[in-house]
């Protein structure tokens, strides 16, 4: 008796079956579980065109509509595509020297009370701009991993000019492929691990953003 669901079926079907009298049924077995895995579904239901086992597999070589396509594409388009440095267009890299800052003196490690930072951009914005801002990491809870805003004109010197945005201040808002910020820091700082954290906008859109971290002992 053939009986065929409302829903539609296959035109027919192959299948495989194993002779009660094999005398190898454990290799049968090992062969049909190699047909049903998923790479070699995924690769049998785009040669041949069989209707796979696995739901998975139908809903990603099927179209909304049902539609059979395959990983085999129909068609074809060359594409110009251009690889930026970081996720975002923006990278920062601070030497380890930098890294550990004296709180007394506001020296690191190199002698002397300069941060330095080096800016990497490779984005091809209408409106670059880059800000900087300093952030504190919470010590309200032992493993906290969270940071907060601070201000980062507490901590050093040199003067900042401050975006519309709370605790931000300009970096450049002409920026090139390669940049540094040069920081001086004061005397006396609270201790903990700091972030500094360069924002790229273009305009007043924010883009995304790239940081190094820094302890203050």
């Amino acid at each position: 008796a053939w009986y065929e669901p409302n829903q539609g079926t296959n035109v027919w079907i192959d299948a495989m079956v194993i002779p009660a009298n094999a005398s190898c049924a454990g290799l049968g077995n090992e062969f049909i579980n190699y047909i049903i895995s998923e790479d070699v579904q995924r690769e049998n239901s785009d040669y041949v065109g069989y209707t796979s086992v696995d739901t998975s597999i139908i809903e990603e070589l099927s179209g909304e509509d049902g539609t059979y396509y395959g990983i085999t594409p129909s068609d074809t388009a060359n594409l110009d595509l251009r690889i930026i440095n970081s996720v975002y267009g923006i990278k920062v890299k601070t030497d380890d020297n930098f890294k550990i800052i004296d709180k007394t003196t506001g020296n690191t490690k190199n002698g002397n009370n300069t941060l330095i930072t080096n800016v990497e951009y490779s984005s091809g914005l209408s409106n670059p701009m880059i800000a900087v801002s300093l952030y504190r990491r919470d010590y309200s809870e032992i493993y906290s991993q969270n940071y907060t805003l601070v201000d980062l004109k507490d901590y050093i010197s040199d003067e900042l000019t401050q975006t519309s945005n709370d605790k931000e201040y300009l970096f450049t808002n002409s920026p090139t492929s390669s940049m540094t910020g040069e920081y001086h820091f004061k005397q006396s700082l609270k201790t903990g691990t700091y972030k500094i954290v360069y924002k790229l906008y273009d305009k007043t859109s924010y883009i995304g953003e790239a940081y190094e971290y820094f302890v203050i002992k």
